[in-house]
């Protein structure tokens, strides 16, 4: 009689933080002993941690960025939120501009994320700033974006504690805030 048991394969997926669109990969097994072996398939789905985070696809055609957002205070606000070609790297860059009707800041935030509680991550996006007041919200803890005419990058580590709070948003305030090539690595 031969032998039985379960063997576990665990797929770990490195550098999920600079993907830029969902996927998939895919793990081929033999299992068996020679001659006779089976090929086993196994799938898993992979979505980056932020989607879209160079802003370079808008599927709609409408200048939007996929898989994004724009609300001011208690009012939805895309008409503040754009796409520009005055990019950091590729084509686009996110453009927020101050909303119209009197809110204090304009906030952009991805529409879908992919965190896992009590890890560590690095955020890294460059900007530009017309504000003086402008800011990243990255689960609860505020980071300021520095007024600047040319692109700086900001740096940012948070621990997930929980699914409470926005997992990134960007805010405008008082002038223009263009924000592009956004990379979220696990901290080990």
């Amino acid at each position: 009689v031969p032998p039985r048991g379960v063997v576990r394969v665990p797929v770990v997926v490195e550098g999920i933080g600079k993907l830029t669109d969902n996927g998939e990969i895919e793990a081929t097994f033999a299992t068996g002993i020679w001659p006779v072996q089976k090929k086993v398939s196994r799938v898993k789905a992979v979505k980056p941690l932020i989607p879209n985070p160079g802003f370079e696809s808008d599927s709609a055609g409408d200048g939007k960025p996929d898989y994004w957002m724009c609300r001011a205070y208690m009012d939805w606000a895309y008409e503040s939120m754009n796409l520009t070609t005055e990019a950091h790297s590729g084509k686009y860059a996110l453009e927020l501009k101050p909303y119209v009707r009197n809110a204090k800041h304009t906030m952009a935030a991805p529409t879908i994320y992919d965190a896992e509680i009590g890890k560590t991550y690095k955020f890294t996006f460059w900007t530009k700033s017309e504000a003086t007041d402008s800011h990243a919200v990255i689960y609860g803890n505020q980071f300021n974006i520095p007024k600047s005419a040319e692109w700086t990058k900001v740096e940012a580590k948070v621990k997930v504690t929980s699914f409470r709070g926005r997992f990134f948003g960007v805010f405008c305030g008082n002038g223009r805030l263009l924000v592009d090539d956004i990379t979220v690595e696990e901290v080990k």
